[in-house]
């Protein structure tokens, strides 16, 4: 198994309320009332300051922040790259007066292809009170999140996929503090009766982990790439000085940057 991201979610996160769909790679934000956001090869978003570009970029890296078994009691504290996780307190994390919000994504593979996470704010605190992994073809989820934590408790109740018939699905405590399929990623977490449990959802999670934490950031501090810049700038003289050929080599370089730049502005007039 080797998926990719092929679909991101947001609902009631900060700007995001309601939901549907985006069809078009060039994604104009003034449309972004809608929280699903498909994803192709090359995907663009579109927007005035303000408009949402900024959560919703800020909103995968939470679930990318996740999936790396972060704890949310750590969330305020959370730094990345020299920036928080998320931006704000974590009553606003939720839109308007919400007082919960989701996240999730769609792999590309054709089994339990779809994680939605769904967290709370409880007395200040986050809270993950439903998360599952499912499908279109199976018609029990992978995991399922179905009793959550009351009061200043933390442990949740998930139910889990045996793979055999029967309403009543097995069940193992997890805590609310984590993403659920970062906890499920032993064989050992399962009884050893039920085999396929202890193979699938493994393999499954991890999948999960891989492809949501190797999501690279490029979020580049301006003051930082100013100073960056001269310091390239003073570097790239000295070279061109003493290696003559130097100064050829970027050049062409540069050519081709620029004719694949033109290239990529005209598919992006094109889906306009």
């Amino acid at each position: 198994m080797n998926a990719m991201l092929t679909e991101f979610t947001l609902a009631n996160f900060k700007s995001y309320s309601t939901s549907g769909t985006l069809n078009s790679s060039a994604v104009p934000l003034s449309h972004l009332s809608k929280s699903r956001l498909p994803l192709g090869s090359l995907t663009v978003l579109i927007g005035a300051n303000a408009a949402g570009k900024s959560n919703a970029l800020e909103g995968l890296r939470f679930l990318s922040w996740l999936a790396q078994g972060q704890k949310l009691s750590s969330i305020q504290y959370a730094v990345n790259s020299a920036e928080r996780v998320v931006r704000g307190r974590v009553n606003d994390l939720c839109h308007r007066g919400e007082s919960s919000f989701t996240i999730g994504c769609r792999l590309d593979s054709t089994e339990w292809n779809e994680l939605n996470i769904t967290l709370n704010v409880r007395d200040g605190e986050l809270h993950i009170s439903s998360e599952r992994i499912a499908d279109s073809i199976n018609s029990v989820p992978l995991y399922e999140l179905n009793q959550p934590s009351e009061g200043i408790n933390t442990d949740v109740s998930v139910a889990y996929n045996n793979f055999t018939k029967g309403k009543n699905k097995p069940r193992v405590t997890c805590s609310d503090q984590m993403a659920i399929f970062v906890q499920l990623d032993s064989p050992a977490r399962f009884d050893a009766k039920y085999e396929n449990s202890q193979k699938i959802i493994p393999e499954t999670v991890r999948e999960y982990q891989r492809v949501l934490q190797n999501i690279l950031f490029l979020d580049p501090v301006p003051a930082k790439c100013a100073s960056t810049a001269s310091n390239l700038i003073s570097d790239y003289k000295k070279m061109v000085l003493i290696y003559p050929a130097f100064s050829i080599a970027c050049g062409r370089t540069n050519r081709k940057i620029n004719r694949q730049f033109s290239t990529l502005s005209r598919v992006y007039q094109n889906r306009l």
